[in-house]
């Protein structure tokens, strides 16, 4: 389960170097916020499903569309606390910081975040679907 949500973030990640680096705060935060869906066994099993079929299935552009706006909020957490001029960070350094996640989870509840609102709503989607197929 673990290796098909990690190719979630890794195909938001490919092409764009600052987002390889940041892909494993991603996808701890991402695990963090849906492992309560597919985090159980008809959950795990049903995302299993989905996930290993050729193409994505409806029920996963929530998913989707959540990953993408948690790798736009890593950059723009980036940006706000990399420092600034000599003193900046890399993002090859930057994103190697112990605990990092927490400084995320803190930026991630702040009201600097704008990408927090559609990113409920696209959880709250693939949430959703995950239950009503759950259920079927």
């Amino acid at each position: 389960m673990h290796v098909w949500l990690d190719r979630f973030v890794r195909y938001h990640a490919s092409g764009k170097p600052e987002r390889a680096y940041a892909r494993w705060l991603v996808l701890h935060f991402v695990w963090s916020q849906v492992r309560g869906v597919i985090g159980h066994k008809p959950g795990r099993e049903l995302f299993l499903r989905l996930a290993e079929r050729s193409s994505y299935h409806e029920a996963l552009t929530g998913l989707d569309r959540y990953v993408e706006l948690v790798f736009q909020a890593a950059s723009a957490f980036f940006k706000a606390k990399r420092g600034k001029g000599g003193a900046a960070k890399d993002a090859s350094v930057f994103f190697k910081h112990a605990n990092l996640h927490h400084q995320f989870q803190r930026y991630w509840r702040s009201g600097a975040n704008r990408f927090r609102g559609r990113a409920r709503k696209a959880i709250q989607k693939f949430q959703k679907d995950m239950s009503v197929l759950e259920e079927q």
